[in-house]
């Protein structure tokens, strides 16, 4: 498993713990990769879950694949349905997996999911209002978004520092999509994702940042649920120069 997907995993690991203390024994835990690619994130955190046993029977995986006239001629979700069907047979993903123009409503309904993800997304985002705006509308409340995400300082300290690159999520994404390298980027700073997240009424902060700053150190590779820690805040500044950053948005505000 690479290094940053380990770290997004072992993040949802966090969550998902968290998630289910606060729902109790019996609800599902409906779980959505908003931009999955080729679903490799999807097979691993079901591979997890599967080993550790006790929640895998409560967590529900679904996810979507954005389709773009300049990343591509994406017209199905079949081809990954099909290899998620491979590789884990036991789950009905034709219902769980869909196709969604880009800049078009997420196809699931409101108030649906417990988490959504988004694993090196935002970068590619060219309306952040209206994928923060999609991301409140299908969680329920309580409900959180976890978004890793490169930054435009590590655009700026790249451009000053390239060996910078050999660190950095660019080169261990663990979650390719086919045809990105076409897309326009207009890269944000992560106070500026923070501050959108917050207008459309999440309450938004680092998280985990701290966790990541260790594994990149350290070079660990394992997923393991984290813990929080209270260096985020510092964590976070130091690693948008030369890593992806982690945010989390939790729905607290406006539901009816």
């Amino acid at each position: 498993m690479r290094s940053f997907q380990a770290h997004v995993i072992s993040c949802l690991l966090a969550e998902i713990e968290r998630r289910a203390a606060l729902l109790g024994n019996s609800d599902p835990i409906r779980i959505l990769d908003a931009g999955c690619g080729r679903g490799d994130l999807i097979s691993e955190l079901m591979h997890i879950l599967r080993e550790r046993g006790k929640l895998a029977g409560r967590c529900e995986l679904y996810g979507f694949i954005a389709t773009d006239r300049m990343a591509g001629k994406t017209t199905s979700c079949d081809d990954l349905v099909e290899s998620l069907k491979a590789r884990h047979p036991e789950v009905g993903w034709r219902g769980r997996i869909r196709l969604v123009p880009s800049g078009g409503p997420w196809p699931f309904e409101d108030r649906y999911f417990d988490i959504t993800i988004s694993s090196q997304v935002l970068e590619h985002s060219r309306q952040l209002g209206w994928y923060f705006e999609q991301c409140y509308r299908v969680l329920r409340r309580s409900g959180i978004g976890l978004h890793c995400f490169e930054a435009s300082e590590m655009s700026r300290a790249i451009g000053i520092f390239p060996s910078l690159a050999a660190g950095s999520g660019l080169v261990d994404s663990g979650n390719d999509r086919p045809g990105s390298d076409g897309i326009c980027q207009v890269i944000p700073s992560w106070k500026r994702v923070l501050d959108i997240g917050e207008r459309v009424g999440f309450k938004v902060s680092p998280r985990y940042n701290g966790c990541l700053l260790r594994r990149k150190l350290s070079g660990d590779s394992t997923a393991y649920r984290y813990s929080r820690s209270l260096f985020d805040n510092f964590a976070i500044r130091l690693l948008a120069l030369w890593s992806p950053v982690t945010l989390i948005s939790e729905k607290v505000q406006r539901d009816s």
